[in-house]
């Protein structure tokens, strides 16, 4: 076996392929074949002139095939895939190696590049053995190699385009015919391959090519086959890549409101070699996950990295609100209700406005309820870490609806903030309001540091012999 790279391809030349390419070449070699634009010269009989006919046609048939696998596996690796060549027996297979699922249109053209670029090296060839003709005559090696060379590359190109599998005309028509008419498609695309089959192995008999009638026979008990499993049901299978399994996975952790497992997920897949789409859909689901977690910064940093997508108006919004740069956030929140008029953006808006300290403006938002506005600021002051303005939020929002849970949440927060004046005040509130909560009182977090205050002990234990305990 022989391994080698081209363009960074690994190629392997398996020695089946050169006992073939040397077969067929001494038996094309001993036809004699006409070299174009000469007469048509008797078939070598033996010796020097007949191995080194062998030769040329065999390297001819081999470069042929290496020429159309080139052409699928350079578009396989235009399009980010890592693919490998192996000439194996008549002709060779192309493993992509795709990092992706592949779209119709990928694989359509990564299928029909080869017979392309073998079209076009065939095109190259026959000037080239025109010249050699022009220069060096008729009877120079170079000419009879060009000549040969050409030949060989239009024939594959040509035989690969008959719509029957495994060629790649019949590839190419299935993936065409089930994009176009969906799982019905593809059993379009076996009747014609059958319709051709038959043809080939009609013209075959005819004319006694035997090295046709055997492989078209082959090609024809093949769609016979897959006809048989598409009326079974198992055909054509649809397979999707792991990493779009792996993207799916993240999606549906996000959409469970595990965004932990979905960030753990999502990561791991951003260090694998994946497409640009599926990495700027990974950052985009990532940047939510970051507002979920009130990552202000990290979600703006994935944001940045997602292309092809417009970043919805409101996520940006709330992420500059995350970071405390309301000001930014503002027209964002003006715009994403403009776009899309709904009640929770329309509150956001107000609460963006009520931190910038502008209540009236607040206000006179269509359709705002202002003590939901509070909450809404409330919450991104309570997300920055900053439970002074937090609790100031909630004491608003209790002057305009007093509820002894807003009294006792805005105590909380001025008591993270260290300010026991105004804790004690809302605790107060709270409990003329009627809270009478005292086991959540007695264990919570926030009020921790009270615990051994004398007059947080009287209004606990005030709280516990309140009628409504």
């Amino acid at each position: 076996m022989l391994r080698f790279k081209l363009f960074g391809i690994h190629i392997e030349v398996h020695l089946s392929h050169l006992l073939i390419a040397g077969i067929l070449g001494h038996l094309v070699a001993q036809w004699g074949l006409p070299q174009a634009g000469v007469a048509p010269q008797p078939p070598a009989a033996s010796g020097r002139e007949l191995w080194l006919a062998t030769a040329w046609w065999a390297f001819a048939i081999s470069l042929a095939a290496l020429t159309h696998e080139l052409g699928h596996a350079l578009m396989a690796l235009h399009f980010g895939y890592r693919p490998t060549v192996h000439l194996v027996g008549l002709g060779g297979l192309t493993r992509a190696h795709p990092n992706e699922t592949v779209p119709w249109h990928r694989e359509a053209t990564i299928t029909v590049a080869g017979a392309m670029l073998g079209f076009t090296v065939a095109a190259g060839a026959f000037l080239m053995a025109h010249l050699s003709r022009q220069t060096l005559g008729d009877t120079a090696a170079s000419t009879h190699f060009f000549h040969a060379l050409s030949l060989a590359c239009g024939a594959w190109a040509a035989l690969n385009l008959i719509p029957v599998p495994p060629l790649d005309g019949g590839k190419l028509a299935s993936v065409l015919l089930v994009r176009a008419m969906g799982r019905r498609g593809f059993a379009v695309a076996q009747c014609v391959a059958l319709f051709f089959g038959v043809v080939v192995l009609a013209f075959s008999a005819a004319k006694g090519e035997w090295v046709l009638l055997v492989f078209f026979g082959l090609y024809v008990a093949r769609v016979l086959v897959l006809l048989h499993g598409y009326f079974t049901g198992e055909l054509p299978r649809h397979t999707v890549h792991p990493y779009d399994v792996a993207f799916a996975a993240a999606m549906a952790h996000y959409q469970a409101g595990r965004y932990g497992a979905a960030r753990q997920d999502a990561e791991a897949l951003l260090e694998a070699d994946i497409q640009p789409p599926l990495r700027s859909r990974l950052h985009a689901l990532l940047g939510w996950v970051s507002l979920k977690e009130n990552q202000g910064r990290a979600a703006l940093d994935h944001f940045a990295q997602v292309h092809g997508g417009e970043i919805p108006c409101q996520a940006l919004a709330a992420a500059f609100s995350l970071l405390g740069d309301d000001p930014r956030a503002l027209p964002l929140w003006e715009k994403a209700v403009a776009q899309h008029d709904n009640s929770t953006l329309r509150h956001e808006w107000a609460g963006t406005l009520l931190r910038l300290g502008r209540e009236r403006e607040a206000q006179a938002v269509p359709q705002v309820q202002l003590p939901l506005a509070y909450v809404c600021a409330e919450r991104v002051y309570e997300a920055r870490g900053d439970f002074a303005h937090a609790g100031q939020m909630l004491e608003a929002r209790c002057a305009l609806e007093p509820l002894a849970d807003t009294a006792y949440d805005a105590a909380c927060h001025f008591a993270r903030a260290g300010d026991e004046v105004k804790t004690f005040e809302l605790l107060e509130q709270a409990l003329a309001l009627g809270f009478h909560r005292g086991d959540l009182a007695a264990s919570e977090p926030a009020l921790s540091a009270l615990r051994a205050h004398q007059r947080f002990v009287s209004w606990l234990s005030r709280v516990k012999q309140s009628p409504t305990t």
